[in-house]
């Protein structure tokens, strides 16, 4: 069962040519199992089967509503957020002649669907415990005795946590840099290892974007005495960290393997800012397009990942070369996956790359230009990552 839901996880991801979005909370609070609620099969039926790929009110695959009268031995189940709140359903279901699932996410009425097969069991068939769920990619099972598992990438328990150095490498027939741009002056130096505080990825983020906020507004959100051109001095960055630490409840649910729940890191620093007398505007992001829109309006995105390629290799990633032939794009990654390198960064660039590869298909690397939270700046390949949770907030006079 396993290696099958494998490759029907690898199927899911690869339906958004390898620009997935994936929603996980970047903390897990241990949950008490208890057998999952069970759901109607009618207010499965009662929904139209739509898809967010697909255009607003657009049927999803030639369906309307399901013909009920098709299925048979259902199995539907509630689905939880991170916060061991109910946060909709999936239905497993025999269709035809075949299987299929769906996914719905939302409170009480107010479901939407996200995923949606004829072909297959969802990635939860077949397992018992408690069904923790955001959005597509990411499917994790807490089970009695206070284990979490990752269903999509096998990493068992919060302690897990890997790396690589890995280079990556393709043949490409041309290519060229189809758009490029970095939010200007801004500052990277910021480190987490500044302070003692402990997962605190998410605060430094906070601070990272507030001294770019700070700037734009002359000094006017935080009134720092003295500053280095405009950047708040390290002193002031550690007392926002700390700051942030609580306005974004870091650590609250799992102690010293807590870190920060993105909404609560969105929550914090919004409720911050409102503290100082300004306002805030956030965009959820779901989209390559939506990042180098808000980019380009001058807004840097907090972003969270558990599965993310960084290259720092280069000053940037090499360009592809434009004459036709056979050419190898060659790049060195630091990679890092699993729930305890769930990390929360800043982006303020993008780099898009587009190539004709061997076979004449076309194909995009899309790149954005992060703040790691590490006193550094990087490439993030959001193609070759899975960023799960992504956020743009201005911030304006009120």
């Amino acid at each position: 069962m396993k290696k099958e839901i494998y490759t029907v996880l690898m199927g899911i991801i690869m339906m958004s040519n390898g620009t997935s979005w994936h929603c996980l909370n970047s903390a897990t609070p241990i949950v008490e199992y208890k057998e999952s609620d069970n759901c109607s099969i009618e207010r499965f039926n009662a929904r139209r089967i739509k898809h967010s790929n697909v255009v607003e009110n657009q049927d999803f695959y030639g369906f309307n509503i399901l013909d009920t009268s098709k299925v048979s031995n259902y199995d539907c189940n509630v689905i939880y957020d991170f916060n061991s709140e109910e946060n909709g359903f999936v239905i497993d279901f025999d269709y035809d002649n075949g299987v299929g699932y769906a996914i719905y996410k939302g409170k009480g009425d107010e479901n939407s669907l996200m995923e949606f097969s004829v072909s297959q069991h969802s990635p939860y068939y077949g397992y018992e415990g408690k069904y923790l769920y955001n959005n597509v990619g990411q499917y994790y099972l807490a089970s009695n005795d206070g284990s979490l598992e990752n269903l999509l990438l096998k990493s068992n328990g919060l302690g897990d946590k890997q790396e690589e150095y890995v280079k990556k490498e393709f043949q490409y027939k041309t290519g060229f840099v189809k758009d490029e741009y970095e939010i200007s002056d801004f500052y990277t130096a910021y480190s987490s290892s500044m302070v003692d505080d402990l997962n605190n990825c998410a605060n430094t983020a906070g601070v990272i974007v507030l001294n770019y906020w700070n700037k734009q507004h002359s000094n006017k959100i935080l009134n720092l005495t003295k500053t280095n051109r405009w950047n708040m001095l390290d002193d002031d960055a550690k007392y926002y960290m700390h700051e942030f630490y609580n306005y974004m409840k870091t650590n609250k649910i799992l102690g010293t393997y807590g870190g920060t729940l993105p909404k609560d890191c969105h929550d914090g620093f919004e409720k911050f800012i409102s503290d100082h007398g300004f306002e805030t505007e956030k965009t959820m992001l779901t989209s390559y397009a939506d990042i180098k829109r808000q980019i380009d309006l001058g807004i840097p995105i907090f972003i969270t990942s558990d599965q993310y390629y960084f290259t720092n290799e280069y000053s940037r990633p090499p360009d592809p070369i434009s004459q036709y032939g056979t050419h190898t794009m060659a790049v060195n990654y630091n990679h890092y996956w699993g729930i305890s390198n769930s990390h929360t960064f800043v982006g303020y660039g993008y780099l898009e790359q587009e190539f004709i590869s061997m076979n004449n298909e076309k194909f995009n690397m899309n790149f954005i230009k992060v703040a790691t939270g590490n006193g550094n700046d990087c490439y993030f390949n959001l193609s070759m990552s899975m960023a799960f949770d992504v956020a743009a907030i201005k911030v304006s006079k009120c």
